[in-house]
């Protein structure tokens, strides 16, 4: 109300509406009408125009508060301009309910949802949640799913923009659809920013870096200061290369809080197939068919299953069977650029590699929370000050896995390329960076003392050939085993 009294369009309709009702006043003294009655007709006149004025007012107010619950995706329309081209009103109504599985990843948001909800419970306890949110997992696992179930289950406005769209060959133009973006998300708190792909103006700064991106990573770290925890405006993005994202997104104040998001476990898989074939008419063995799919995400799944139909179709099949899907699914792992998928045998060696490593990480106090059969494994942190007895310890944890499969199957194979690649490394900076080969004998070389750990961790892997077997069998069963879980076993 205050800023209406303050507009010069507002302050002229008020004189316009004291004028017409000056005319209307003389108008009723100069015709022939019983001065009984003109007392009512002036009632009357301005009844009829205050209800109006009232009636436009409310109507204002409504339409204010529509808009301000059907904040838009914004898309570029020219160069100087964001327009709004896809309300939220217009989304699919989503909730935690309909993303299957990533039980864990859902504890992790919840308080995201109750802060923006419930900010005073937590500005009354002076509890300050991260400015920033950065998502992080493989293509197709769910990030922005997760972030439209955030803004939908809070009830906020939810602006969605692509990293790539902020990319201009002009000087300028990205910083100010950055400013735009969150300009529009701060007069309508609280609500959530979603910045997908945010390696596209993210990434580390160098002299090969173009003035343009620079400026727009700029201005997108000088918004983000720029914020109030206690406004409710939550800044989440999405990426599956953090390791070249700007040091500067990621410290404290910014993207502070990270939420890692892997591919779907067995668990996680049967959940999203059966969501998928809600409806559908099919004799299908769940949990056969997503042991098979191990390595798919949750859009792969859905493909595969959408696909599975098409094919059965084109059979004048009208139920879906384990033979439609185990043809789409060989069919999409051929095309499938880095082959994540696992075969029942690969998934028997992976498997023992992993359960290997986890109980060398479980016996040698390796800071870890999970071992997961689909991603990889821990890895050593070069800016890590580190013993020669911690170092020792990495290069065994990289060949440990390599050992298990070469004892049991009496075979290489080439997923364990990776894990000798690093030991050699790792080896290099033992005896020529860190200098700790003086510990050792004086003539004792590199391909001694690598032969020498193989022959230790060989031992390890006999020692504990029980323990690694229960490992893996967990593995293979649910595709991740946490550490406490180990802790029980043993």
């Amino acid at each position: 109300m205050k800023q209406n009294i303050k507009n010069p369009l507002y302050l002229m309709k008020i004189l316009i509406t004291l004028i017409l009702l000056l005319i209307s006043v003389m108008f009723l003294k100069d015709i022939n009408i019983d001065k009984n009655i003109q007392p009512y007709l002036m009632i009357g006149f301005l009844v009829i125009f205050l209800a109006l004025n009232i009636y436009l007012f409310v109507s204002k107010i409504l339409i204010k508060d529509k808009s301000i619950k059907t904040i838009p995706f914004n898309s570029v329309k020219d160069n100087n301009t964001l327009e709004s081209s896809y309300n939220i009103s217009d989304m699919p109504d989503i909730s935690f309910d309909d993303i299957a599985g990533f039980d864990e990843i859902k504890s992790q948001v919840f308080e995201i949802i109750d802060f923006i909800k419930h900010p005073k419970k937590y500005n009354d306890l002076k509890v300050k949640l991260p400015k920033g949110i950065l998502l992080v997992g493989p293509p197709g696992v769910g990030k922005t799913l997760i972030a439209k179930a955030i803004a939908s289950n809070a009830g906020v406005p939810f602006y969605y923009q692509s990293g790539a769209t902020f990319v201009e060959m002009y000087v300028g133009l990205g910083a100010k659809r950055v400013v735009d973006l969150f300009n529009r998300a701060k007069l309508n708190s609280p609500s959530i920013i979603f910045i997908d792909e945010i390696d596209a103006i993210g990434q580390k700064r160098d002299s090969s870096n173009s003035q343009e991106r620079e400026a727009t990573l700029n201005q997108l770290l000088t918004q983000m200061d720029g914020f109030e925890n206690s406004n409710g405006t939550i800044v989440i993005a999405a990426t599956n290369r953090i390791d070249v994202l700007d040091n500067a997104l990621l410290r404290s104040g910014r993207f502070d809080r990270r939420v890692f998001i892997h591919l779907p476990t067995l668990s996680d898989r049967i959940k999203i197939l059966n969501r998928y074939l809600k409806g559908r008419d099919h004799n299908i063995n769940i949990e056969l068919i997503s042991k098979k799919i191990s390595g798919f995400s949750g859009a792969e799944i859905e493909n595969l299953v959408n696909e599975s139909a098409l094919y059965a179709l084109r059979l004048n099949e009208r139920s879906l069977r384990n033979e439609h899907l185990l043809k789409i699914k060989d069919s999409i792992q051929q095309n499938k650029e880095i082959k994540l998928m696992l075969d029942d045998k690969d998934r028997d060696n992976v498997a023992l590699d992993k359960a290997s490593k986890a109980l060398f990480m479980y016996q040698n106090n390796f800071s870890f929370e999970s071992i997961n059969l689909l991603e990889k494994s821990i890895h050593f942190d070069d800016k890590k000050i580190v013993s020669n007895i911690e170092l020792t310890n990495w290069i065994k944890y990289y060949l440990v896995g390599y050992c298990a499969i070469l004892e049991k199957n009496s075979e290489i194979i080439s997923y364990s390329s990776g894990d000798l690649k690093e030991a050699k490394r790792l080896i290099g900076l033992y005896f020529d960076e860190y200098m700790m080969n003086h510990l050792l004998k004086q003539n004792i070389t590199k391909k001694e003392y690598f032969d020498s750990l193989i022959d230790e961790c060989k031992s390890f892997i006999n020692d504990n050939n029980a323990k690694i077997l229960v490992l893996k069998k967990r593995l293979l069963d649910s595709e991740i085993i946490k550490k406490e879980e180990i802790n029980e076993i043993f």
